[in-house]
């Protein structure tokens, strides 16, 4: 009897194979679901892992040792040093390349041509897709609960430290982007309406160094702005974020870039809230001088109550009407009056208070102009800066400020960047697409 000669596993379909793979794998399980979903989760990685060093392989051996174009000059650069494992990090697993060498003596730069046509990062033993979801977990919470929740979604364990070094890489390169190219990156910018509104505020943080102030600014246009109601509170759809651990200088700059890329010098009209602090409107002053200048009411009210505890007391009867007064000299306008009312406190005002006394009436003066409420509100102009509120909350407090957190000034520096950038294109992935492009890289260095 003439022998059936095997048929060629090439003569099969991808589908067909892999129905018989499952076919097999199944008769294996076990009758618990818990068991089997193990099973299948442990098998499929184990043909990832296979595909992923087969995919390696193929790329390792079809590299020739010819001359490549340095990246920077294109100036063909002969091999230095052939076959360089590197370690190479997936979901998967972790995996072995190896490539070629070359270094360019007229820039001074090595540089690895497989590397370059695999699209791997040029620091770190991480994919780009790997880099990616450790860096998704990084913004979200801190590194070591963070490699808890990973443990939860992969088979690969990672390590807090790991964590920590993704953010920090990330966050360099974010840093050695021009500012204006990276809001760009971050988001587009549309121009739409004639109104584009400010809001800066500052927020302690504590370092190492001890409490240190972190600024932030939140910059929208009116259609992305929901206006709030008596029983919904207000809505910022979109906007540019920028946040600053740091000296005004940087903040300054940073903030610039931003107003430059929205054309603020542009636009008919500009309204910027602060709360009051002298350093935000020497900000205006600088970077936009034509911008209407707004005192948040509710900072307007808070300072009137301050000023009315130190006098009255914490629980006096009084501290109601005092502030339903004040909110309504405020919502007139009626700031002369405002600070006549108050004078006339003198004469109840302890000595020890006076100082008190005299800090509110100057605040009310020095903030005159910024307190036309009723004015701004006919104009449709904003008069409080919930916007820059709620950004300190999303940028700072959900991850920045959480219990017995103390950051190195760096890495809190890159941080503040790098949730700032996150809040402004709306999520990581565009995030990381913006800082990882080369092109920006190379116009920064």
């Amino acid at each position: 009897m003439k022998k059936k000669t095997p048929t060629s596993l090439d003569a099969f379909s991808e589908d067909q194979l892999a129905a018989e793979l499952a076919r097999r794998r199944a008769a294996r399980f076990d009758t618990d679901v818990t068991l089997a979903e193990d099973a299948l989760e442990a098998s499929s990685n184990h043909d990832q892992q296979l595909a992923f060093q087969t995919y390696l392989d193929s790329h390792t051996n079809k590299e020739d040792k010819t001359a490549k174009p340095c990246p920077l000059c294109k100036q063909l650069i002969r091999v230095r040093a052939p076959s360089r494992p590197r370690e190479v990090r997936t979901v998967s697993g972790q995996f072995i390349l190896k490539r070629n060498y070359h270094y360019c003596t007229k820039c001074k730069h090595g540089f690895y041509p497989l590397d370059l046509k695999l699209g791997l990062p040029a620091e770190g033993e991480l994919t780009p897709k790997m880099e990616l979801r450790v860096l998704d977990f990084g913004l979200a919470c801190v590194y070591s609960e963070a490699a808890e929740r990973w443990s939860v979604h992969y088979q690969s364990s990672i390590s807090a430290s790991l964590i920590r070094e993704v953010v920090e890489r990330v966050g360099a390169r974010a840093e050695a982007i021009e500012p204006k190219a990276l809001q760009r990156a971050l988001q587009t910018p549309k121009f739409e309406s004639e109104l584009l509104v400010v809001e800066t505020d500052g927020s302690m943080l504590r370092t190492r160094e001890g409490w240190k102030e972190a600024k932030l600014a939140v910059v929208y246009r009116e259609e992305n702005h929901v206006v709030g109601t008596a029983t919904n509170r207000g809505l910022v759809t979109e906007a540019r974020y920028v946040a600053v651990l740091g000296g005004q200088k940087e903040f300054k700059e940073e903030l610039k870039a931003a107003l430059e890329l929205e054309r603020a010098e542009a636009t008919p009209t500009v309204a910027w809230l602060g709360d009051g602090a002298r350093g935000n409107w020497t900000l205006a002053d600088t970077l936009c001088p034509n911008a209407i200048q707004i005192l948040d009411h509710i900072h307007a009210i808070e300072n009137g109550n301050k000023f009315a505890k130190a006098v009255l007391g914490e629980g006096s009867d009084c501290l109601p009407l005092w502030e339903a007064r004040l909110r309504e000299l405020l919502m007139q306008g009626d700031v002369n009056a405002l600070v006549s009312e108050i004078f006339w406190c003198i004469t109840e005002t302890p000595k020890k208070n006076l100082k008190e006394l005299n800090d509110i009436i100057g605040f009310y003066r020095n903030n005159e102009e910024r307190m036309k409420y009723p004015e701004y509100i006919k104009m449709g102009l904003p008069i409080g800066s919930g916007a820059v509120e709620s950004g300190h909350k999303h940028v700072f407090q959900k991850r920045m400020k959480l219990s017995g957190q103390q950051w190195d000034f760096e890495c809190g520096h890159r941080m503040a960047k790098l949730r700032a950038g996150y809040r402004t294109c709306g999520g990581t992935r565009r995030l990381y697409r913006a800082v990882s492009d080369p092109a920006l890289l190379r116009r920064s260095t």
